[in-house]
């Protein structure tokens, strides 16, 4: 074996990676940004409950029962509540983790020996915090409940001397499926955008791209006449999806399905022209199909709410939850098909969409211009 010839064919390779600089992205980058997303993938304990409360009997043994549940901080007592209006309005705007109702005469009835029920309200549309949260607190009750009825020289019964009664709405069973199937299409309608980054690729790495340039056609129109296609003939995408989840896994719709069409525009007008942007930094399919599939359809998986809320994700997780469409998505899809509510409660998403569809279409054509003119 010559060392001489090795050494020069690793050099040519290093010089390879250096000069290239999707290679570089590839060798250096994609671990770590592959090591970040799978480490939010298998953390799926949540470390902190939000908890609403509405204390109706706001005694110092309801005072106290609080103390206990939220005294090492997992679980958090955010805010507090006065009736059954306030209830519905939270958990369709706000999201709480949990809204705890603690019943009149709770301390009378705690003193006397008998069984109050403390009743426990969860947002079924995410049955994995749900489920987590009537467990932890279930199992502090259970434990204070043990406690109390020691020093109240009442004999303790396995569950203790009161109990959680939980409900959780728009999803009674919290079954999974529900609650995964309309995330999931936020994730599985990037393909369009696939597909329009492909094409704009496939022309650069045929040369068919430099021809049409040499046209009078602008960098705008060129821009926008291959996005829009695969913006509408995506909405037929919408439809089929949509169709399978009703009719298939017989998931719940309650919502309007024309702001569900709508709103579903808005997703691919954003994800379509994020792809074309990303498109004008690659020179072949194979690239820009592996940049699309890191930077977009995996962290749509983890970071966008899909298997955990995206509050409970660290700072850096947040952010890049922003520039995702999915983010936007999967709390659109899940509001409509499960909680039925309007465009008054999913402004905010529609409108973050729009916002993120625009500067990828403006990035998209200043970007296109600087690499050809």
């Amino acid at each position: 074996m010559s060392w001489r010839i090795t050494w020069a064919i690793l050099r040519k390779e290093l010089l390879h990676i250096w000069r290239d600089g999707q290679t570089w992205v590839l060798v250096v980058f994609t671990p770590a940004i592959l090591l970040v997303m799978f480490a939010y993938l298998f953390a799926f304990d949540v470390d902190r409950f939000d908890l609403y409360l509405w204390d109706q009997d706001n005694s110092p043994a309801s005072r106290q029962y609080i103390r206990a549940l939220t005294s090492d901080g997992v679980v958090h007592l955010t805010r507090t509540l006065q009736n059954w209006d306030e209830i519905n309005t939270v958990l369709v705007r706000e999201r709480p983790d949990a809204v705890m109702i603690i019943p009149p005469r709770f301390g009378e009835l705690l003193q006397s020996g008998q069984a109050p029920a403390v009743q426990m309200l969860v947002d079924g549309s995410d049955p994995t915090t749900a489920g987590q949260v009537l467990a932890d607190i279930s199992a502090r009750t259970a434990a204070y409940s043990q406690q109390i009825a020691l020093q109240l020289s009442h004999s303790p019964t396995a569950g203790g001397l009161f109990e959680v009664r939980d409900i959780a709405w728009y999803n009674r069973t919290l079954r999974s499926l529900f609650s995964m199937v309309p995330g999931l299409l936020a994730v599985v309608l990037i393909m369009p955008a696939f597909s329009a980054a492909q094409a704009l690729a496939k022309e650069k790495e045929l040369g068919t791209l430099e021809t049409l340039l040499s046209t009078p056609v602008r960098r705008a129109e060129l821009i926008i006449g291959k996005g829009l296609p695969y913006l509408f003939t995506g909405l037929i995408g919408v439809l089929l999806t949509a169709a399978v989840a009703v009719l298939w896994f017989r998931v719940p719709f309650r919502g309007s399905f024309a702001l569900f069409l709508l709103l579903g525009l808005d997703f691919l007008f954003a994800s379509n022209f994020l792809g074309l942007m990303l498109a004008n930094f690659t020179d072949s399919q194979q690239a820009v199909m592996i940049a699309m599939f890191i930077i977009f359809f995996l962290p749509s998986f983890f970071l966008s709410g899909l298997i955990h809320p995206v509050e409970t994700a660290g700072l850096g997780a947040r952010i890049e939850s922003t520039v995702l469409p999915a983010t936007y998505f999967v709390a659109i899809s899940r509001g409509l098909f499960l909680k039925g509510i309007g465009m008054e409660h999913l402004w905010k998403y529609a409108l973050g969409l729009l916002a993120l569809g625009a500067g990828a279409l403006a990035l998209a054509i200043l970007s296109f211009k600087n690499r050809l003119a």
